[in-house]
């Protein structure tokens, strides 16, 4: 069975000394690893920087050795762009995007490459397993004893072992000790003895025909009955074999050794690696739409199976994941499911982990729609259609805060917020940065309370290192290889929040042409901020909710008084040409941006009646104006509640 080694996947080579170059020829020769990097450059794998020049000492980046593997193994070529940092037009593109169709590099969970970082030893040895699976070779491993064993990521481990198995690795002996050094970066020299080692591997072994017919190796079918699986006593070698044997498509499955790869419906739990993502791809496998955590074992709505992959609605996006990635439990095996409640005129959720059986603490969503009762439970993909327990759709609701712009402005003061941080945050550093959320607000159009509640958050309540030392209340830059190392450093708290006003929220989650423009909205993995911005489907909802509370507790000044209205776009066509956001309500007037997609969110402030019919008028997306307008054949409005 193949694992899945880590979330970002790179590879390592480790050698044991390193030698300075000697003058002759070009600068390979005389290296301690001369043979190694003389065959893959003689080999078209690495190339130089010019006449006998090929860097030897130099580090290695992300894309450098995923174009360097992608050679190496030849890999079929991928042309359609996988990540949002990789520019089509780059030399390192096709190779990355190759790399990536074979499954041996996946990214960020944000979509994200990062091709010009360098890659850390840990980080490679996930490639190097992956690479090695992808040639054949057993999933197999040995025993690590490095002195700094415990520096390695969790996540990590597992390939670290894979290539000490195969000999790719040995680690540095320091007076009879051997360490690792996970966080140290690869040089090109060492790239190329990894390379050269993987090439010069025996062929992987066939495998062997198993003794136990119920092995992993043979499909089954099998039906469903009193709460159990039942395999019907034949084998069949593949999955479209297995497919024409089902006679009851409504309580037959298939399975592969003890897991189910079709059902007829059930939930689909993203679950190995339980402490990694799964990401949700477009049917070829070579686009990423969005990812989800496995250790909130994230539940999608089955749709359909292949041998290879299975589709699967999460919020309103049809995708598919891989099936190593997943666990299919089907409706008559399900012993929950997460579903929403009413109580005291709120909606609230509660969330159910599939595969430990537990219910997680509810959390606040917003305002109860009124077609809601208190005492009943509903159920909904999306976070808007709700259902009763027989599947019959209720009604329709959309939360305020979870899809309102965050381009819109709080009413509440300076003074104001300073009282809640007072009276919630009293010991942090929050306290009395009321007055540089508002200058913010003003000066970039973004919503205070959103930057306040989303900062409390981060830093619980202002008490994270990461917020005390480098004055990052966003823990902005603070990736999971070293969160504080990584984090940003700013010189006032000031400039942390209009960074992260300017920066990050509009150029990279609100501008429709920046790496994560989904909607200036909260969303879900749908629309919105959610798609790119947290592995956790329920991340838009729970901090939706958490400004509502905030309002409540102000006064519920910002629902009460508030004018605007939700929408979003329709009319599948602008999918293929675009919708028009211009300046003025009339087709001669600028245009602002365009819209690719059905569904996207829209903050309505108005709305004037032409001759060719009604425009809305809308909070933009676009970072260089305020307000534009759509016309109202494209628009169609949410129910709310409020």
């Amino acid at each position: 069975m193949k694992r899945k080694f880590g979330i970002i996947v790179t590879l390592f080579m480790l050698v044991f000394s390193f030698s300075s170059p000697v003058f002759a020829e070009d600068d390979i020769t005389g290296i301690t690893l001369e043979k190694e990097m003389r065959a893959m450059v003689e080999q078209g794998v690495i190339k130089g920087y010019g006449e006998n020049v090929y860097g030897p000492e130099r580090q290695v980046t992300r894309g450098e050795f995923a174009v360097f593997l992608s050679r190496a193994l030849e890999l079929p070529e991928v042309t359609e762009n996988v990540f949002s940092d990789v520019v089509p037009s780059s030399a390192l593109a096709k190779g990355i995007n190759s790399a990536s169709g074979a499954g041996i590099v996946s990214g960020y969970p944000d979509g994200t490459f990062k091709p010009e970082e360098n890659v850390t030893r840990e980080q490679m040895a996930a490639m190097v397993a992956r690479a090695l699976l992808f040639l054949g070779y057993e999933d197999s491993g040995k025993p690590l004893n490095f002195v700094d064993e415990g520096s390695i990521r969790d996540e990590f481990k597992p390939a670290v072992s894979t290539n000490l198995y195969y000999k790719i690795i040995n680690g540095y002996n320091r007076d009879g000790q051997y360490y690792f050094e996970p966080k140290e970066y690869a040089k090109r020299d060492q790239a190329a003895a990894f390379l050269y080692r993987m090439l010069e591997l025996d062929p992987p072994a066939k495998p062997e025909e198993p003794e136990n017919p119920d092995t992993n190796t043979y499909f089954k079918v099998a039906s469903i009955s009193n709460g159990e699986i039942v395999p019907v006593n034949r084998n069949y070698e593949t999955f479209d074999q297995a497919q024409e044997a089902i006679t009851n498509e409504n309580s037959q499955v298939i399975m592969l050794g003890d897991k189910v790869v079709k059902m007829p419906n059930g939930v689909v739990v993203g679950s190995y690696p339980s402490s990694g993502i799964t990401v949700v791809y477009n049917e070829s496998l070579t686009k990423q739409l969005t990812y989800v955590s496995n250790l909130f074992q994230s539940e999608m709505k089955y749709l359909a199976s292949d041998s290879e992959k299975v589709k699967i609605q999460i919020a309103d996006t049809i995708g598919y994941v891989k099936h190593e990635n997943v666990t299919l439990i089907p409706s008559q095996l399900q012993t929950g499911r997460s579903y929403y409640f009413v109580e005291n005129g709120d909606l609230k959720h509660s969330i159910y982990f599939p595969i430990t059986q537990t219910l997680q603490y509810p959390y606040t969503v917003g305002k109860a729609p009124s077609f809601m009762s208190e005492g009943k439970r509903y159920y909904s993909w999306n976070g808007h259609t709700y259902t009763d327990g027989s599947g019959k759709v209720v009604g329709e609701s959309y939360a305020y805060f979870n899809r309102v712009s965050i381009r819109t402005s709080t009413s509440y003061t300076a003074e104001e917020l300073n009282q809640y941080i007072q009276k919630k945050a009293p010991t942090g550093v929050l306290v009395g940065l009321g007055e540089e959320f508002k200058a913010a607000e003003k000066a970039y159009g973004v919503n205070a309370l959103l930057m306040l509640s989303h900062a409390m958050l981060e830093t619980g309540n202002g008490h994270s290192d990461i917020a005390k030392d480098k004055k990052n209340l966003f823990g902005i830059g603070a990736t999971d290889s070293d969160p504080y190392k990584n984090a940003m450093t700013f010189e006032t708290y000031a400039d942390s929040i209009n960074y992260y006003a300017k920066e990050v929220m509009l150029k990279k989650y609100v501008d429709p042409y920046g790496p994560y423009g989904k909607g200036g909205v909260f969303g879900n993995k749908s629309v919105g901020m959610n798609i790119n911005y947290a592995s956790d489907v329920n991340w838009g909802q729970k901090v939706g909710g958490g400004f509502y509370r905030m309002d409540q507790e102000l006064g519920g000044k910002d629902m009460r008084n508030s004018t605007y209205i939700l929408g979003e776009t329709i009319d599948p066509e602008i999918e293929r040409s675009g919708l028009n956001v211009r300046t003025e309500p009339n087709v001669k007037s600028e245009v602002q941006y365009k819209i690719y997609k059905v569904g996207y969110p829209l903050t309505i402030i108005g709305e004037v009646q032409q001759a060719d019919g009604k425009w809305y008028k809308v909070i933009t997306d676009s970072v260089d104006h305020q307000t534009a307008y759509i016309h109202g054949a494209y628009v169609k409005k949410l129910p709310v509640a409020k």
